[in-house]
């Protein structure tokens, strides 16, 4: 019996996890880089998942690498905010 708990204990803990990257949050989204010595910098706020957030910052790096601007001098951050920033 305990064998059994045990089993279904770890099944719905598995299920609660398996789809963290499936849940949209608000994220703020900061992209700078240099062109030039001067220094360039955007921000903006999405509602996307995860998964799409890494899309979005490696869609966002090859528009800057097919303009000129170097990969080493584009940097990307995103943190997760409350949701009232994206309405």
């Amino acid at each position: 019996m305990k064998k059994l708990v045990f089993a279904a204990v770890l099944a719905c803990v598995g299920l609660a996890f398996s789809s963290c990257g499936d849940v949209q949050r608000c994220y703020e989204i900061t992209v700078t880089y240099k062109v030039m010595g001067q220094e360039f910098s955007a921000t903006s706020h999405e509602r996307c998942t995860k998964n799409e957030l890494k899309d979005a910052e490696a869609e966002v790096k090859a528009q800057l690498t097919a303009i000129g601007v170097s990969e080493d001098v584009i940097t990307i951050k995103s943190k997760a905010v409350p949701d009232s920033n994206c309405e």
